[in-house]
């Protein structure tokens, strides 16, 4: 999917949440990497359109799996956030199925 991106000031929010204060290449490439894997992970679970940056509980859970994967602890993440990664895509798919019933009718 990988059409959505980030801002760099989202970018350096995610690193300051993972206690990275110091700017190297070699960091900002494996934070960039899991950025890129959890973009696709959350578009799989909510949507291509899912807003990763704006939207608190997607935006917090965004950036717990960047963290959790940055320590080495991403096996930890979906088992932790289960019920929130749950909440989040039946709100996902009822919205979907309201938007399919509006196409329906127009």
């Amino acid at each position: 999917m990988q059409d959505l991106k980030i801002s760099s000031t989202f970018f350096e929010e995610i690193k300051n949440d993972c206690g990275v204060t110091w700017d190297n290449a070699k960091t900002n490439t494996r934070i960039n990497g899991i950025v890129s894997n959890a973009i696709d992970e959350f578009q799989e679970w909510f949507g291509k359109d899912v807003d990763v940056e704006h939207y608190g509980n997607i935006r917090k859970m965004f950036m717990a799996y960047v963290r959790y994967h940055y320590y080495d602890q991403g096996e930890d993440f979906k088992k932790n956030y289960a019920s929130d990664i749950l909440n989040e895509r039946m709100k996902y798919e009822v919205t979907e199925y309201e938007k399919s019933k509006q196409a329906n009718v127009s």
